[in-house]
C-alpha cells in the first residue's frame, strides 16, 4: 500500500515539474497572478455569466 502512495506522489511531482517548464517560483506566481486577473476582467465584463463555451470564447476574445 505504501508503494502505491510513493508512486502516486512521484507522478504528481513529475506532473507539476513538467507544467512548471523550468520556470522559477517567482515566474510561476507572476503567471498565476496574470491568469487570475484575466479571469476577473472577463467576469467583470460578463457579470450575468453564461455557458462554459461562452466563457471560453470571452476568455479568448479578451486576450487580444
Amino acid at each position: 500500500m505504501e508503494m502505491i502512495l510513493y508512486v502516486l506522489f512521484a507522478v504528481i511531482v513529475i506532473a507539476f515539474w513538467r507544467a512548471a517548464g523550468g520556470r522559477g517560483y517567482d515566474r510561476l506566481l507572476e503567471a498565476g497572478h496574470r491568469h487570475h486577473r484575466h479571469v476577473l476582467r472577463v467576469n467583470a465584463k460578463h457579470p450575468g455569466g453564461g455557458a462554459w463555451k461562452q466563457h471560453l470564447r470571452w476568455m479568448d476574445e479578451d486576450e487580444g
